[in-house]
C-alpha cells in the first residue's frame, strides 16, 4: 500500500497487486482517489527494444455515473504523459 500526494494536495491510495522482477513487470489497483472512476487496475511493464528499452503503462477502469468518459481518459493520459516524462528524465542521462 502507498499514498501518492499530487502538488495539488489530491491524494491516490493504490496496492501493489503482483511484481514480476523477471518479466519487468508490476500491477496496482487504486484503492481511493479524488477521481470519478471504480475498478482502477494498471501494469506497468519495462520491455526490450532495439534503442534500450521501452515502458508499457496501461489499465482498466470504470467511468461513474455523471462523469465524462473522455475527461477521466484524459486526465488519465496526462498523469501518464507525467509519470513517463519523468522516467525519461531521470534515466536517460
Amino acid at each position: 500500500m502507498r499514498v501518492l500526494a499530487t502538488k495539488e494536495g489530491a491524494q491516490f491510495t493504490e496496492e501493489l497487486l503482483s511484481h514480476d522482477a523477471a518479466a519487468h513487470s508490476y500491477e496496482y489497483r487504486i484503492i481511493e482517489s479524488p477521481l470519478p472512476l471504480s475498478g482502477y487496475v494498471s501494469k506497468i511493464e519495462v520491455k526490450e527494444s532495439r534503442s534500450g528499452s521501452r515502458v508499457v503503462w496501461s489499465s482498466s477502469f470504470n467511468v461513474n455515473a455523471g462523469a465524462s468518459d473522455e475527461e477521466i481518459k484524459k486526465t488519465i493520459a496526462g498523469v501518464y504523459r507525467a509519470g513517463l516524462d519523468s522516467l525519461k528524465a531521470n534515466f536517460n542521462q
